[in-house]
């Protein structure tokens, strides 16, 4: 065999091992986000309380229900009262306490695993979450810069940065209201200069005045 086959060889396996060795890398990268949801004891467990799962948490009665108001966290979002049989333990209806092995057999064939179980469950909270965020930033910051924050690329904000926002919101549209241009933050430039402070004031009235021309 020639050298130049040999090396050939050696190319190509290299190659196919540094694909791999990257795609293990996005892999851990892409369920990385769901650890907050994972119990440490790396058995793909959801987690309870304290990072830890049901399971390990060692306690018989808490291994064995779980309240309908916190199925919720495990990402069960239809009616328990369909899936498992229900004791009740308290005469609020929400805290109905509930067999936990029959809600984990229903999960796991729904979803197929117990990592998609927890993709399920990172999604609904993830989802849930820029909900509430977003509802928060209207008292914050007012509805019409909300608005825009919520149109652009999402990333949550410290105080701060919010009333950065805001002011670089009031600042633009007083500008733009000066040069007789209705205030309507739909270019990528406006929203960017509002949101991440990107460009300048100039930038955007530019940008905007060309659109009108």
């Amino acid at each position: 065999m020639c050298l130049e086959t040999i090396l050939k060889r050696v190319n190509f396996q290299f190659s196919i091992s540094y694909k791999f060795v990257d795609k293990l890398g996005e892999i851990e990268a892409c369920e990385s986000e769901f650890a907050a949801y994972c119990c440490q004891c790396e058995n793909d467990n959801p987690v309870a309380i304290r990072n830890s799962c049901r399971k390990c948490l060692g306690s018989y009665v808490y291994s064995l229900y779980v309240k309908r108001i916190t199925a919720r966290q495990y990402g069960f979002t239809g009616k328990l009262s369909e899936v498992i049989e229900s004791e009740r333990h308290n005469s609020c209806i929400e805290y109905k306490w509930c067999e936990w092995g029959p809600l984990e057999s229903y999960m796991l064939p729904t979803f197929g695993s117990k990592m998609g179980w927890l993709r399920h469950t990172a999604r609904l909270n993830t989802r849930r979450d820029k909900k509430q965020y977003f509802r928060s930033l209207q008292s914050k910051v007012g509805p019409e810069v909300a608005a825009i924050i919520k149109q652009a690329k999402f990333r949550k904000k410290s105080m701060a940065e919010l009333y950065k926002c805001r002011t670089r919101c009031f600042r633009i549209k007083a500008k733009m209201e000066e040069r007789g241009f209705p205030f309507e933050p739909i270019s990528d430039s406006c929203k960017k200069y509002i949101t991440d402070g990107t460009g300048s004031v100039e930038e955007v009235i530019q940008s905007v005045a060309d659109t009108m021309t």
